[in-house]
């Protein structure tokens, strides 16, 4: 069989300008045989896959997955094409070895790296996916345990040295290594552990107190997390502080399906009393008393009715969740009146709906006391020190 080199000397030419023709032209046909396979493969792609399937294929085009298949194949055939033509030169065969071998190393971890991250594009498009995992945190993960190997083997393949005696050999260096992509190795570790435990997915609405964080998380990253705040500010916390810090999540409680409400507010211990015939029969002509109340054995006192009625209401209101603890109680005494405490979990977990469902509750609770001859209890004001101030001249 006839090379390329051979021809070129039986045209005359020279051993050593034979051997450079071939090789430029074994370099112009592996670029033009790596250009074909990048013009022809989003082609194929389109023609072969699904119409379900073609936003991966969106998606290697955005990344040129193409472009960086056909280097890879560009080299493959550049090796195969030159390799027989330095036979006669083994220290140049040596180095165009070591250096299509490096290329070859760089060009497959290129490839690799934009696969991760179509991947990524592809998954953060489809909702359902993108609300599971922090696929860009795991992603950029990959990519960085990817590289950091990727990096051993072009050493090893430059310096002709084995893998693992590489390695000993950078133990040396290895607490430099740590503190410098310290934070990529937390926020790797903190990745593994949010992916693995579901603690935080791209939506949920998360409060991080250290941080100033209180809002719906926007992005999950391998070393930071974008949260977009309530008050349309944007908070950027390392990716590793919501394991070592601790940080409150909302979805728990959005995928219960109850919102706890747990407010209180305080009666004026003066306007407390047994309650009297005139007041019992009051509030039963006005449907405040709850049946029951007036069979016991002891008198009720107005806050006992009112107590019992706020209960009642409570059971009634098709806004609050009844199969969860709903009550109303007396909290300890602080000198400033009877701390009354109601403690429910609201059917609407958005914030909207929640404050709607709490201020019906107060509003009516407000508007009713004085019918059982309760006073809420509230801190003097200046108006009240004006009050009691005696007449000028008196």
């Amino acid at each position: 069989m006839i090379t390329l080199r051979d021809w070129f000397l039986g045209h005359g030419w020279t051993e050593g300008w034979a051997v450079t023709g071939a090789i430029v032209v074994a370099l112009v046909a592996a670029v033009l045989f790596g250009e074909l396979a990048r013009a022809v493969g989003p082609a194929l792609a389109n023609k072969i896959a699904r119409p379900t399937k073609r936003a991966w294929v969106a998606a290697f085009e955005k990344r040129r997955i193409f472009r960086s298949a056909a280097w890879i194949l560009s080299i493959i055939v550049t090796d195969s094409l030159i390799t027989p033509l330095l036979e006669s030169w083994p220290k140049v065969s040596k180095l165009a070895e070591t250096v299509l071998e490096g290329a070859l190393v760089i060009a497959v971890t290129v490839l690799l790296s934009k696969l991760i991250a179509a991947v990524v594009d592809t998954l953060e498009s489809q909702d359902a996916t993108n609300q599971r995992l922090p696929v860009k945190a795991l992603g950029q993960a990959l990519q960085l345990t990817l590289w950091t190997y990727a990096t051993v083997v072009f050493l090893s393949a430059m310096t002709h040295r084995d893998v693992t005696t590489l390695l000993t050999g950078l133990t040396a260096i290895g607490a430099v290594l740590v503190y410098v992509f310290r934070d990529p190795i937390l926020g790797w570790t903190a990745g593994v552990q949010i992916a693995a435990n579901d603690l935080v997915r791209i939506g949920d609405w998360i409060i991080v107190p250290e941080r100033d964080a209180d809002g719906q998380v926007a992005e999950i990253g391998l070393t930071t997390i974008k949260v977009n705040n309530w008050d349309k500010t944007i908070s950027s916390i390392p990716t590793y502080t919501l394991v070592s810090e601790g940080f409150r999540n909302f979805r728990f409680m959005q995928e219960s399906g109850g919102r706890r409400i747990r407010r209180s507010f305080s009666i004026d211990a003066r306007s407390l009393r047994v309650c009297d015939d005139a007041l019992l029969g009051r509030l039963k002509k006005n449907g405040l008393l709850e049946p029951g109340v007036e069979a016991r054995d002891l008198r009720p006192t107005n806050l006992t009715c009112f107590r019992t009625w706020l209960e009642g209401r409570l059971k009634e209101n098709p806004e609050i969740r009844h199969d969860m603890m709903q009550l109303v109680r007396l909290l300890p005494q602080d000198g400033r009146g009877i701390p009354v405490e109601i403690y429910a979990f609201s059917r609407g977990t958005g914030l909207v709906d929640y404050e709607h469902v709490q201020a019906d509750i107060f509003d009516r609770v407000l508007a009713v006391l004085p019918e059982f001859d309760l006073r809420l209890f509230q801190e003097p004001t200046g108006d009240d020190l004006r009050e009691l101030r005696p007449p000028e001249g008196g």
